[in-house]
C-alpha cells in the first residue's frame, strides 16, 4: 500500500525510519501512470518496505522539501530509497523499474 505524504510531519517519520521508500507522482503525467504501476508491483513483493507517494501537484511544498533535505533534484516521476534520513538511492522517469527497486532494497539490506 502507497501511503500519502501530506505534511511535515508525515515526511520526518520517514526520515527517520531505518528503510522507506519515496514516490513522487503527478497525476496529470502518463508517464507517472507507467511509474505507479511499477512501485505498486514493488510493493507487492515487499510489503515489509513502507512505501510514501507524494502527489506533486497537491503538495508542492512537501515536493520541495524532500528536494531540499534529501539534497535530491525534484524530479517527477521519482523513487528515493532513504535510510536513517539519508537518500541512498534515487531514479525517474523511465529508470523506476519494480526489479531494480528490489535490487536496491537487498543491498541495503545486507
Amino acid at each position: 500500500m502507497l501511503q500519502p505524504v501530506e505534511n511535515r510531519e508525515e515526511l520526518e517519520r520517514i526520515l527517520e525510519a531505518p528503510l522507506a521508500l519515496i514516490y513522487k507522482h503527478s497525476t496529470i503525467c502518463g508517464l507517472s501512470s507507467k511509474a505507479i504501476r511499477e512501485v505498486e508491483s514493488f510493493v507487492g513483493r515487499h510489503p515489509d518496505v513502507p512505501v510514501y507517494i507524494i502527489d506533486v501537484l497537491r503538495n508542492r511544498a512537501i515536493t520541495m522539501e524532500v528536494q531540499d533535505r534529501l539534497g535530491v533534484r525534484h524530479k517527477s516521476p521519482q523513487v528515493i530509497v532513504v535510510a536513517n534520513g539519508e537518500a541512498k538511492w534515487h531514479k525517474s522517469h523511465w529508470g523506476i523499474k519494480s526489479k531494480v527497486l528490489s535490487r536496491q532494497i537487498a543491498a541495503l539490506k545486507n
